[in-house]
């Protein structure tokens, strides 16, 4: 192995540590942010009222907000679906 061909290792393990250390830096930066956040949110969570009810997010969220309003409304669901409720049975 020749000396230039020593000299220009030499240069790129230079330049790989560099770029490495700007890795770091970055990861660093964006864990702080990440835990500043989370104590954040943390901190407003703990001063927020607590929620009595859970709406689900995603495709069970539509399921959910029609069975409320059914509800609601004085109906039962039956598989998702609206159905009335059974009427009162009479006294005799």
């Amino acid at each position: 192995m020749r000396r230039s061909e020593v000299g220009g290792l030499i240069l790129q393990v230079a330049e790989a540590e560099q770029a490495l250390a700007s890795l770091y830096e970055k990861y660093n930066t964006m864990a702080a942010r990440f835990r500043k956040r989370e104590q954040r949110a943390a901190e407003r969570a703990a001063h927020e009222p607590a929620q009595l009810e859970l709406v689900p997010q995603g495709s069970d969220r539509k399921a959910h907000l029609r069975h409320r309003a059914a509800m609601l409304r004085g109906l039962g669901t039956q598989n998702g679906a609206a159905v009335a409720a059974p009427a009162p049975e009479a006294e005799e």
